[in-house]
């Protein structure tokens, strides 16, 4: 009974002896911290089109676009986003096509989920956002409504990235009391670079 006794001590013994070396040596390698750029600012040159659906006429402008955003993990960020024309509206229409004294404007706040694909990065954006034309008509018009898009951005290097997409800015019917029955879709096409700290 002692011989058994001893063997299955000795044995705990050597086994606690032999799990310490494994642990040490797992241990022994220090753990690398990854530091993310949590904040991260950008510019961006576009275009902007507001369609009558019903109407076959649109008003476009090309936009300069100003970004703020945080990264609250690798494949979520709040992003806020404004847009200004850079050029008076162009009215279009089957027959005709002239400058209109007005200007296109838009800020709005988005949530960014992201897949990381090496250093390619696809996204969706999803947001809320107020879309403004000035001088329409002699009247400032204003329209609030749920944003969504897409894009795809491309890593340079750790802090730059380049970027396209693509977003639904507004898709109702009228836009403060102007063509109020007709069907009016506003898209805002994006290409630019952000900056991460």
């Amino acid at each position: 009974m002692k011989s058994i006794l001893l063997l299955f001590i000795s044995s705990i013994y050597l086994f606690a002896g032999s799990s310490g070396k494994y642990i040490q040596k797992a241990t022994s390698k220090p753990i690398s911290v990854i530091e993310e750029n949590k904040y991260y600012l950008g510019v961006g040159f576009g275009r902007f089109k507001l369609k009558n659906r019903d109407m076959n006429e649109n008003l476009k402008s090309n936009i300069i676009s100003l970004i703020a955003g945080y990264n609250i993990s690798n494949y979520l960020s709040l992003e806020f986003r404004y847009y200004k024309g850079v050029s008076n509206l162009t009215y279009h229409s089957l027959n005709k096509s002239k400058k209109i004294d007005s200007k296109y404007s838009n800020y709005s706040i988005f949530v960014k989920t992201t897949y990381p694909i090496e250093n390619f990065n696809p996204y969706i954006l999803l947001g809320y956002g107020v879309n403004k034309i000035s001088n329409l008509n002699n009247s400032n018009r204003k329209e609030s409504n749920l944003e969504y898009g897409l894009g795809i951005s491309y890593k340079v290097n750790n802090n730059v990235s380049i970027f396209a997409d693509y977003i639904r800015a507004y898709n109702k019917k009228g836009f403060d009391g102007r063509a109020t029955q007709d069907r009016l879709r506003a898209n805002l096409i994006t290409i630019g670079a952000t900056y991460s700290f």
